[in-house]
This record gives C-alpha cells, structure tokens and sequence, in this order.
C-alpha cells in the first residue's frame, strides 16, 4: 500500500473534469442525484481518485470521458474504484466494484471493457490517499464475493455494511499491492506491463 498526498493539481485537475461532466450531462444543480444515482460527490471523489493515479504513474486520461475504463496506463485500460475513509486503510478492509445489473457479477463486468482495477482509498479531508491494491478485472470478478442489492456483510461486533447496489468484494490484502518506484525511476512501473 503506498501513501501518497494528494495536490492541488489534482484537485484541479478532477474539479475541472466534473464540472466539464456536469456541463456535458446538463445538470440541473439543484438535485442531488445524478447519472447511475451517484450523488456529486462520489463523481469528484472518483475523479479525484482517477487523477491521483494518473498522476503517479504519469499516464492518459481518454480524450472522451467513457464509463468503459478511465486510464490507460501503458496500453492497458484501467478502472479506478475510489472510496473516502476516515483512517488509513488495514489489509483487512474491502475493495468493492459496484454494479447495477440484476444477473450477477459476470454480466455486470461485461458491460465495462476494463482490463484492470486500481483501488484507492482517499482520507476524508482529501489530503492523502492509499493506492490499496490493483486485479485484472477477470481475477477480481472470479476471486471476489458477490453480494446482491440489500445484503449485509457483517464481521465481528463492530463492522457491518448494508450494500445499496449489486458489488463484489475482495479484502485489500487479496489484491496485487503497488510497487514504490524509486527516485531514478520516475515513470512507475507496474508487475502487469
């Protein structure tokens, strides 16, 4: 897991993405929800979580905002999957891939044409952030748990979450971690490239 701080250029960078997106999209400011009933805030936390690793490892945006995948880093074309937390991430916690498809968790990741997820963890004051793991797409979807709409996960006396759309699950520890580049080498190498 690598901790990295998050920028003012990348603040920018994904504040000037979601208003270019809300723009595009035509939104009337005064509802909450928006496209996929994600509300505002999940769209700039995943931007900001989308800036945060093309700024790491110094890749592509795609010039036309798709919901297929959001970088391409070295040929390959990666989702990111962002969530805001409280506290520095354990290996224990979970990473999620939320869909809305009622058939199950193959069908659901057919309709994206990823071919890895990057998973992000982002402090809540958005001043740090976790790159927590990375999965090919097909290895997470056959390693994880599905959960449909309404199920609870629910671990010991003190954890327990009620998911509000289909997702599967995987703990961090379960995914591939990221490789701390070092100084000489700027431009990070990822083990799939």
């Amino acid at each position: 897991m690598i901790q990295v701080e998050v920028t003012e250029d990348n603040w920018n960078q994904a504040r000037d993405r979601f208003h270019k997106q809300m723009n595009k999209m035509n939104w009337n400011r005064d509802f909450a929800l928006v496209q996929f009933g994600y509300d505002t805030n999940r769209i700039y936390h995943g931007l900001l979580g989308e800036e945060i690793i093309r700024a790491y490892y110094d890749c592509d945006i795609p010039e036309e905002e798709s919901y297929q995948y959001d970088l391409l880093i070295k040929g390959y074309k990666v989702e990111v999957k962002t969530i805001v937390a409280k506290f520095k991430p354990q290996p224990s916690y979970l990473c999620l891939v939320t869909h809305g498809g009622e058939k199950g968790e193959r069908v659901a990741h057919a309709l994206q044409d990823a071919d890895y997820y990057m998973f992000v963890r982002l402090q809540e004051d958005l001043k740090k952030a976790w790159l927590v793991g990375y999965m090919g797409c097909d290895d997470f979807i056959n390693r994880s748990k599905f959960f449909k709409k309404g199920s609870t996960f629910k671990e010991g006396k003190n954890f327990e979450i009620t998911f509000d759309s289909n997702v599967n699950v995987l703990r961090i520890r379960d995914t591939i971690p990221f490789r701390k580049a070092s100084q000489k080498n700027m431009r990070r190498q990822l083990s799939f490239a």
